[in-house]
């Protein structure tokens, strides 16, 4: 027992300590976070989401939407505590809630929520499909991070990184939505529908008041799916948050399909099965973020 415990911990160690040496052959990657990290101590807002459920694409239309309002260089749309605090808003920062704000590698049964970082301050909470967000994360991990090798079968049934760590995750914050002192939860989904609305509820919960709406149509214009994969394949921003993995093939990409529903060109019935049961046996009665809800 106190071998298989170790053994665990060696995995999570390992997790970090190749995304940390990964981040060596990109100095300003690994300053970025860092300053971001240490930044979050001076935060007012938190933009808290699980990985690839979408908060690249927010982080440009938010950066963007205050370039424009405020007159910023563009350089700092992707440096969202700088631009937030330089635009006069609360200072925000966004987090996938593990440590350094980095993902939580720690199997689904020990993710602990850290009430002492989000007490009394604002949060915005991300969510997506957990079906779109588990293919997502498997391209992620296989194309992009490249640390374990993978099949989608086992991945989505992985402790770490399958159903069960984002039902946990969600059930995590349901319980706990009430520790921010304001709390506004946005749906990748509405993101889709209703942009213009949706990031002009974002600038006004972050102090901006409001918003032309000439401003905020030209962002969701600038952040369309085809406009950020042409920033991507030209690594517009000079930094891996926004750029392949290997330029040739799609599925490496950050930006890569942008399609709601595109889980069932990769699931096989046995894996829905599945995720519904992870769904039926771990979900809470009254949160209904796992699935789009319908009318989305």
């Amino acid at each position: 027992m106190v071998r298989f415990y170790y053994r665990k911990r060696l995995k999570t160690v390992r997790y970090y300590l190749k995304i940390f040496l990964q981040g060596l052959w990109e100095p300003r990657r690994l300053m970025t976070r860092g300053r971001t990290y240490l930044s979050s101590r001076y935060a007012e807002a938190f933009i808290v989401s699980y990985p690839k459920t979408g908060r690249t694409w927010l982080r440009v239309m938010l950066g963007k939407a205050i370039s424009l309002k405020y007159h910023l260089d563009e350089r700092m749309i992707l440096d969202t505590f700088r631009i937030t605090k330089r635009a006069g808003l609360s200072p925000t920062v966004f987090s996938h809630d593990g440590p350094f704000l980095l993902q939580n590698n720690s199997p689904y049964h020990e993710l602990i929520f850290n009430r002492r970082l989000y007490r009394n301050q604002k949060v915005i909470f991300l969510v997506r499909d957990i079906r779109d967000t588990l293919v997502s994360s498997y391209f992620e991990e296989s194309k992009r991070t490249k640390i374990d090798t993978w099949n989608l079968f086992d991945f989505i049934r992985n402790e770490r990184f399958g159903a069960q760590k984002i039902v946990a995750f969600y059930n995590l914050w349901f319980n706990h939505q009430e520790v921010p002192k304001e709390f506004l939860l946005i749906r990748y989904e509405e993101m889709h529908m209703k942009p213009v609305e949706i990031l002009r509820s974002i600038i006004k919960f972050l102090n901006a008041g409001e918003v032309e709406e000439a401003i905020l149509e030209a962002t969701v214009a600038y952040a369309s799916f085809n406009h950020m994969k042409k920033m991507e394949e030209e690594n517009a921003f000079g930094d891996s948050m926004l750029r392949p993995g290997m330029k040739k093939d799609t599925d490496s990409y950050k930006v890569r399909r942008g399609k709601i529903g595109g889980f069932v060109d990769y699931f096989t019935k046995e894996d829905l099965n599945y995720i519904d049961e992870v769904v039926l046996k771990m979900g809470l009665k009254d949160c209904d973020w796992y699935y789009t809800p319908k009318g989305h």
